[in-house]
Parts: C-alpha cells; structure tokens; sequence
C-alpha cells in the first residue's frame, strides 16, 4: 500500500480464456480469478494496515 500503479494485460486469441483468467468463477471459491483475489488481498492488507486513515480508490476500465 505505497502507493504503487500495477497492470495486468491478458493478449491471446478469441475464446482462450483471458476472460475467465482475470474474473474465474464464483463457485467453487478455489476457481476465483486473478481480479477477484488481488482484491482481497488489497483489501486484507489495508485492514490490517497501522494507519486506519489511509485513502484508497479503485479504477476498474
């Protein structure tokens, strides 16, 4: 949480799973894709973070 920008680009052919890579399933939990758990990652961290004043804003495109 210092402030850091990150990407993740999915490039690949039609119907090769770039979708179900970035947002996987909602059931089972173990099929959960990469934006899914890069959130509850950010989020656990900012809960546990030292400083409870801490802005954070999101930006989904």
């Amino acid at each position: 949480m210092e402030g850091y920008n990150g990407t993740i680009c999915a490039y690949s052919q039609a119907v090769s799973g770039k979708s179900f890579t970035m947002q996987g399933a909602v059931d089972p939990s173990s099929q959960k894709g990469i934006i899914p758990r890069a959130f509850e990652h950010i989020f656990e961290s900012v809960q546990c973070a030292e400083n409870p004043k801490s802005s954070l804003c999101f930006a989904v495109c």
